[in-house]
């Protein structure tokens, strides 16, 4: 699967709205990644290994934005 700009933009959007909701509900960022990986692999698995590959990939990939996005935010806030 192919990244672009825009996917990556629309995705970045995304998980900001998320962690500020986290936020706005004092979520941990270990409660916001245990409650994203939970619906996640709630998701219907993919049938083919290489499709499995990718969705696992998809995921790490989310969980990284999201960790990046919650304390990016702390980053921001102090001025570091």
């Amino acid at each position: 699967m192919r990244r672009s700009p825009e996917g990556d933009e629309a995705l970045g959007g995304a998980v900001a709205r998320v962690v500020a909701e986290a936020r706005e509900r004092e979520m941990r960022a270990e409660e916001l990644i245990l409650a994203f990986k939970a619906l996640y692999d709630a998701l219907p698995e993919p049938g083919s290994a290489a499709a499995r590959a990718e969705q696992m990939r998809l995921r790490e990939r989310l969980v990284t934005a999201c960790i990046n996005a919650y304390y990016g935010s702390d980053l921001d806030r102090s001025g570091r």
